[in-house]
């Protein structure tokens, strides 16, 4: 009998345990721009690292080319 009694108050108090710390889900700038975890930091160091080196390399090309072939004009 008393172990049916404490059976039933563990289950009522990991119910209340489980209610009580219901995770809500972050919305996408709450996550990704103003986070605080160290793992999506690196992530967005890591995107803004290979997007700065293929704007980088684009510009490099584009100067090489240039010197490469000085009365080239590119612009048009």
């Amino acid at each position: 009998m008393i172990m049916k009694a404490t059976k039933l108050y563990e289950e009522k108090v990991v119910d209340a345990h489980e209610e009580h710390h219901e995770h809500h889900e972050q919305s996408f700038i709450r996550k990704y721009i103003f986070s605080e975890d160290h793992k999506t930091i690196a992530k967005q160091f890591l995107i803004t690292g290979i997007f700065w080196a293929i704007i980088g390399g684009a510009l490099s090309f584009l100067f090489r080319i240039q010197l490469g072939f000085p009365d080239m004009d590119l612009t048009s």
